[in-house]
């Protein structure tokens, strides 16, 4: 089966665009952040860590094929208070 490299977008065009959009949704997280890639038994995932180091652990699920760019408003209203 031969895949274009724009997969799953339907064109490089459409794909250029999202990762424009995503990159620039992404500039606006609220407070410093490290973005890492992690290997898991279903594949790689991608994680933003943020907030102290010896903070309590929080795992925000965006959800809905949704990604990370769409939580800063929920990680500045409830989350920084």
């Amino acid at each position: 089966m031969n895949v274009e490299s724009y997969y799953p977008f339907l064109s490089a065009k459409a794909k250029a665009r999202y990762l424009e959009l995503n990159e620039r949704r992404a500039q606006s997280w609220p407070i410093a952040c490290e973005c890492r890639t992690i290997d898991t038994a279903h594949g790689s995932t991608f994680v933003r860590v943020s907030g102290p180091i010896d903070g309590p652990p929080l795992v925000l699920l965006p959800g809905g094929g949704a990604s990370s760019p769409c939580l800063p408003a929920r990680v500045e209203g409830d989350l920084l208070r």
